[in-house]
């Protein structure tokens, strides 16, 4: 398949528009109704929905995954990586367990992490500009259980069975974008309690994930 002409990073392995121009209805990110039915579309191989869906949420992406990689390039391809993945497994959405928003930047982010975990790249990042804050955790978070494991319906099960505060933490730190002190503002806590509740969280989802194998 080739790349759609949009005017942000290009995006290989997608398709290509029909003849017919797309129509131009500006989508924004604080609409998930209209998002979901984008994904459903895009699910249908409409490629004029996956087109807006991209220009909709790509802005939004790359920020987090030059916030988390610190490098263009690295970002450039995060971003591509995700949205291949979005391309091909849009019918695995589901609106009852997370928001369009929710569910594409968890694929980002274990795709962003996947990067950080790689030796040479880790080397080839600049690691006093690097905040470790930014990835909230180097332990395997909700995104990794979701996509790695294909089951995003089980770990918004655990994420249920998690207490409150544990579940809105994890939820601001990895779904939110928020660093472990914007968590700590944002739920009105001590930095180390917000840590810990991340933390916690964390360990139990583990285990949660673990006794499902």
């Amino acid at each position: 398949m080739n790349a759609i002409a949009i005017d942000f990073p290009l995006l290989v392995d997608a398709p290509r528009p029909t003849a017919r121009p797309c129509a131009k209805t500006p989508v924004r990110v604080d609409q998930p109704d209209v998002l979901a039915q984008l994904l459903q579309r895009s699910a249908g191989g409409d490629p004029c929905a996956f087109q807006a869906l991209y220009e909709a949420a790509a802005p939004q992406l790359y920020a987090v995954a030059r916030r988390m990689l610190r490098r263009a390039d690295l970002a450039d391809e995060a971003l591509q990586d995700t949205f291949v993945r979005v391309w091909k497994h849009a019918g695995d959405f589901d609106a009852a367990l997370a928001s369009p928003m929710t569910w594409m930047n968890s694929i980002l982010r274990n795709r962003c992490l996947d990067v950080l975990r790689q030796p040479a790249r880790e080397r080839s990042l600049d690691d006093g500009d690097f905040d470790v804050d930014t990835v909230a955790d180097d332990a395997p978070g909700p995104a990794d259980f979701a996509v790695r494991a294909q089951d995003a319906r089980g770990v918004a099960v655990a994420l249920a069975r998690l207490p409150h505060h544990e579940r809105e933490a994890i939820e601001l730190a990895f779904f939110g974008d928020l660093t472990h002190a914007e968590v700590a503002e944002r739920m009105g806590a001590p930095l180390g309690t917000a840590k810990t509740w991340i933390r916690r969280g964390l360990e139990r989802l583990r285990a949660l994930h673990e006794a499902r194998r």
